[in-house]
């Protein structure tokens, strides 16, 4: 069999059968999607709704919400009936749903003076199921890896806060300036998300990595402002300006962290589990030795700095580094086919490998 005999013959074959193998990871990024989808109609979808079109008929309102549960699974499991959901498109469909709903809560007070709450909850559902399917569409037309969706994910969570915090130096509230500190908060929900997104394309993230930089964003933000209650505890605009310092260190200091370096999600997952172990150890003995809140803060961040860092050094030389790259290996069967129905061939024939090895 010559080679474009070969490449024929695969050509027809996979346009036939439609071979694509469904792997373990695609299964689980399906029913990733779907349990959270369905979290999200039950727990608030199903409620909010009749609140928000204000049905008070008892049994209209159970009968929506059972309704508006079961379309949370029925409609994304049809929607993507013969799709392969990738983590990356699982995790940002939930992320815009979850955020959506807290977005909800700024963009109702730019479209109202004064909304009440049944119009809020009403923009909220709305603005949650917007961002949810826009954000599974974007990571589905770019092939967005599951590293690149929690990196964004994460800029995007600390883009809000720099804007809440923004805000809070500015003297906005909701009282007397709500559209101001709605539009701070949104503005830098979307330039978080924006510099994640450049974040990825400078540097390989892998889920574990992103877990890192989040962690270590967090731990700056507690650093900064216990830091700030010691030395002030009365004065809240040094506290929250301290914090947003801190955060924005934290995260530069985690991508130089996991720089050249592939975290898997369980190492993540432990050194995140660490942190948190020995914060609420730190507090503990800061609760008991004085009774200084400041204190108390700056003895949980140094108790999650010190877990951290022992659990990150921990598995720092077990990571594997990026640069060096991937090593992939396909296992082609069709080419025991090929051979069995080809061995009294012509000489100049192609012999396709039954294994390929290549570092990516």
């Amino acid at each position: 069999m010559t080679r474009s005999e070969y490449l024929r013959l695969t050509a027809k074959v996979d346009s036939i059968l439609a071979i694509k193998p469904i792997t373990s990871e695609i299964r689980a990024a399906k029913i990733k999607l779907l349990t959270g989808s369905l979290i999200l109609s039950a727990g608030y979808y199903g409620w909010a709704l009749p609140y928000s079109m204000d049905i008070e008929d008892d049994r209209s309102v159970v009968a929506l919400y059972m309704l508006t549960s079961a379309g949370g699974f029925l409609i994304p499991l049809f929607a993507t009936r013969g799709q392969r959901v990738t983590d990356a498109e699982a995790t940002m469909a939930i992320y815009g749903g979850t955020r959506g709903i807290i977005h909800g809560i700024f963009i109702s007070r730019l479209l109202k003076e004064d909304p009440n709450s049944r119009y809020v909850h009403g923009v909220n559902v709305a603005t949650s199921i917007i961002e949810g399917v826009t954000g599974y569409v974007v990571a589905h037309e770019t092939k967005m890896s599951s590293g690149t969706a929690d990196i964004i994910g994460a800029c995007g969570d600390f883009g809000s806060w720099l804007g809440w915090g923004t805000a809070f130096l500015a003297d906005y509230t909701f009282d007397d300036h709500p559209k101001e500190k709605s539009g701070l908060v949104l503005l830098g929900q979307a330039l978080g998300i924006a510099a994640g997104k450049l974040w990825s394309e400078k540097q390989d993230f892998t889920r574990g990595d992103a877990t890192i930089v989040y962690g270590s964003g967090v731990l700056g933000g507690f650093l900064g402002g216990g830091i700030a209650q010691v030395l002030n505890r009365d004065n809240e605009y040094l506290t929250v300006g301290s914090a947003m310092v801190g955060s924005v260190l934290g995260l530069v200091a985690g991508g130089a962290m996991t720089k050249g370096r592939d975290f898997t999600t369980g190492q993540a997952a432990l050194i995140a589990l660490s942190e948190t172990a020995c914060g609420l150890l730190g507090l503990g003995i800061s609760y008991l030795t004085t009774d200084n809140w400041g204190l108390y803060t700056l003895g949980t961040t140094l108790g999650a700095g010190l877990g951290f860092g022992l659990a990150y050094k921990a598995f720092e030389g077990k990571v594997k580094v990026g640069e060096l790259g991937r090593l992939s290996v396909n296992v082609n069967p069709l080419s025991l086919i090929i051979v069995g129905i080809d061995k009294n061939s012509s000489k100049n024939k192609f012999i396709m490998p039954l294994i390929e090895i290549a570092l990516e």
